[in-house]
Parts: structure tokens; C-alpha cells; sequence
């Protein structure tokens, strides 16, 4: 689903979570990235938007971490759909089998691929500004 738009896959080394990014090459050296990290006991995953150098999705900051933009910024995406729609809330996404995981993952880069150019657009003027 992300490979074709140009995305490509790396698994970051997080302790305690497993933590999958892919990113696709923008400016400057960034790159636009969606990040999937999953707890390692529960059933749930989180998606994350943003713009980061090389694969340190981990150590960039959040949107809301002040000036320290060393490695990028990233937002989690049940913060970014509430802006759009106050009735969405959700930060981990459940699920049961994997039929569910299939169904949820699908969803959740859907949305993230429809979230997604907002975002990479709105941190990277601010990331490029900072350069």
C-alpha cells in the first residue's frame, strides 16, 4: 500500500515496542514519514505522521516539544483526525486476530495517507525554516 507511493520500510530498534517506519525521500535531507509502533504484550498499535532525518523517528519530537528539531517532528494520528473531527478520539488501536490487525492497519494508512500531505507540508516549512 505505501511502497508504490514511494515509501520505503525500516524497523527502528525500540526497546520494549515495536517500532516500523516508512519514509520517503522530500527535501533537504528529510523525509516524509508514516510511523506504526506496537506495544510488545498488548494488541493495539499507534500511527504517527511526520517529517524526520534518516530513520530517527524515535528521537525526533513531537509537534509540541519546542524548538529542539534536530531530527524532525511527528504527531500521532488520532491527535491529527480530532482536529478535523472532534468525535474521533483514539490514540492506541485495537485489535483481536489477525483479521482484525489486517482491517485496522488498512484503515489506519488510509487515513494517514489522507492526513498525511497537511502534515509532511505544515513540518516541513517549519523544519526547513529552522535549517
Amino acid at each position: 500500500m505505501l511502497e508504490p507511493l514511494g515509501f520505503i520500510f525500516h524497523k527502528a530498534d525500540a526497546p520494549g515496542y515495536g517500532v516500523y517506519s516508512f519514509l520517503r525521500p522530500w527535501k533537504a535531507g528529510w523525509n516524509q514519514g508514516i510511523a506504526l509502533q506496537a506495544g510488545v504484550r498488548s494488541r493495539a498499535f499507534s500511527v504517527e505522521l511526520g517529517v524526520v532525518r534518516k530513520n530517527f523517528w524515535r528521537s525526533s519530537p513531537f509537534d509540541d516539544m519546542g524548538p529542539w528539531r534536530k531530527f524532525g517532528l511527528r504527531k500521532n494520528l488520532g491527535e491529527i483526525a480530532h482536529e478535523s473531527d472532534p468525535s474521533v478520539n483514539f490514540d492506541w488501536i485495537a485489535y483481536h486476530d489477525p483479521a482484525g490487525l489486517e482491517e485496522a492497519l488498512r484503515q489506519a494508512l488510509e487515513q494517514a495517507l489522507e492526513h498525511g500531505p497537511a502534515v509532511w507540508a505544515r513540518f516541513g516549512k517549519r523544519l526547513l525554516e529552522s535549517d
